[in-house]
């Protein structure tokens, strides 16, 4: 008898909810304020849910995006660290879910329920729901973006298509201001060159165009408003220079980081610029360590306090990290590979479904090397989309075997 999808999400689901607590078991943190709001980063969402109050002592509201902090503000203030942590798990089975259904739908095959399982054992994943952090909402947003793709590339040539597209990324942009030059990319090359004629002549849906920006728009016109700058966040010029710039500083001038973020503080943007253009091999090594330190990341949040985390958590997680790490050297000859053949084949919708989580994973990670000292967070968003791809290559790749065997002349003794 076959089992419907809906019987298949099910049953997924509750064993990904055992999984869950079955790992949740084993952690030496549990449900809390002090461990929701027990890092900076998070103090500072925290301020902007409370419209500015300086728990972090900084002025979170120029470095944080509002989506994330309405989130803590509905979910925290109404229910307490139990409601925003229930939210995060909520948000953390539906990436699963999302993951499983996208590859579903294009394989209709086992390797759906092999990504949700390999989501399922990332216990960095299932620790962060404990945490006031972006990175789940992220996960969750960009696994619905898989969703999405896999399931209206069809219609790719549509204004609905690219309209719904651009709001995944406005919604992510105003989370995480990494995704802003995705959404400039988007409306500034993909519209003018794939969709200008149909702006032209169907012009209300530019109406539509800035519905979808206007979240956007609103953020940028508060930071205008507020910092005279008609931007997202600033968190951009303060991570590159307390991070990547403080960094290379203090090994040029051969003193310590702290000493280095004494001195970087009184550089501006353009003077941090200069500075790193001026001493570009030093630089080129600090992005690269970095780089390297966060694709194969320590899972510092499974280990909270410092040295208190289980440690066989903590070591499968850091083994995991390796593993995910090689990957990305095994996987990119092979994914060449599997573009060309299916560019040859003149499969243009997969392999845009399988270019666009793709490109998007590089994204974040390559970033990543501009920042340290987070362990594996600064790469988990890019997970589930690496994850589809690689899975993704691997099924189309035996699919072009089969497929060359199939049309092999039988051989005649």
């Amino acid at each position: 008898m076959k089992i419907s999808l809906r019987t298949e999400l099910l049953i997924l689901n509750l064993l990904l909810i055992a999984a869950y607590f079955i790992a949740f078991s084993g952690l030496t943190i549990s449900i809390s304020k002090e461990i929701m709001f027990s890092t900076n980063d998070a103090l500072t969402y925290l301020d902007v849910a409370n419209l500015g109050t300086r728990l972090s002592g900084t002025d979170a509201l120029a470095i944080r995006p509002f989506l994330y902090p309405l989130i803590v503000a509905l979910a925290y203030k109404t229910l307490g660290a139990y409601g925003l942590w229930f939210l995060q798990l909520l948000f953390w089975l539906a990436a699963a879910s999302f993951l499983f259904l996208s590859l579903k739908k294009l394989s209709n095959s086992f390797i759906a329920f092999i990504a949700a399982l390999l989501f399922a054992l990332n216990l960095s994943c299932i620790t962060l729901t404990l945490y006031a952090l972006t990175e789940i909402t992220t996960i969750m947003l960009l696994s619905f973006l898989l969703y999405f793709i896999s399931h209206a590339i069809e219609r790719r040539n549509e204004l609905g298509f690219i309209h719904r597209l651009l709001l995944i990324f406005v919604l992510l942009t105003v989370i995480k201001p990494l995704f802003y030059p995705v959404v400039l990319v988007i409306v500034f090359i993909v519209l003018p060159l794939f969709y200008f004629k149909q702006y032209r002549l169907l012009s209300k849906k530019l109406f539509t165009l800035l519905l979808v920006l206007s979240p956007m728009l609103l953020q940028q016109s508060f930071m205008k408003m507020r910092y005279g700058q008609f931007r997202v966040s600033m968190i951009g010029d303060i991570t590159i220079r307390d991070y990547f710039f403080a960094d290379g500083f203090a090994a040029i001038n051969k003193i310590s980081r702290d000493s280095a973020l004494i001195a970087v503080n009184k550089f501006e943007p353009k003077q941090v610029n200069s500075y790193i253009l001026g001493h570009p091999q030093d630089f080129k090594e600090v992005y690269l360590t970095n780089l390297k330190n966060n694709c194969n990341g320590y899972p510092q949040y499974l280990d909270y306090p410092i040295n208190t985390g289980n440690k066989h958590y903590i070591g499968f997680m850091a083994g995991m990290n390796d593993l995910y790490y090689q990957s990305h050297f095994i996987f990119i000859p092979l994914i060449l590979l599997v573009v060309f053949l299916l560019a040859r084949s003149r499969r243009i919708n997969e392999m845009i479904v399988l270019l666009i989580p793709l490109l998007l994973s590089y994204y974040i990670l390559l970033s990543s090397g501009i920042s340290t000292y987070q362990g594996d967070r600064l790469t988990i968003s890019a997970f589930p989309l690496w994850l589809f791809s690689y899975l993704l290559t691997v099924w189309y790749l035996i699919g072009f075997i089969i497929q060359r065997i199939k049309k092999r002349p039988p051989s005649h003794s």
